[in-house]
């Protein structure tokens, strides 16, 4: 009677182990945020000027389309280089 006992005891206390082990499991594997990858560019339409946020970068593109012209032209390029603090520009 006293082994199977011990068996018991022995079985259950692998079981409480292997339990524990899935329990804190998500905390020790890292995995990649794959949001980030799978959108680069936010686009943002306000009047008449059409700008990009470059998510990777932190650069900032305003597309314009000069009247009377077919081609829409990069007027300008800031980069976000930490949030809070003003932009620099690029061009």
């Amino acid at each position: 009677m006293l082994r199977i006992d011990v068996y018991t005891k022995i079985i259950l206390t692998v079981i409480a182990l292997a339990l524990v082990l899935l329990l804190f499991k998500p905390l020790f594997s890292l995995t990649p945020a794959n949001a980030v990858e799978e959108e680069r560019f936010s686009y943002i339409l306000p009047m008449g000027v059409s700008t990009f946020f470059d998510i990777r970068t932190g650069d900032i593109y305003y597309y314009t389309l000069p009247s009377g012209e077919q081609e829409v032209r990069l007027s300008m390029q800031y980069r976000l280089e930490e949030p809070g603090k003003p932009l620099r520009r690029i061009r």
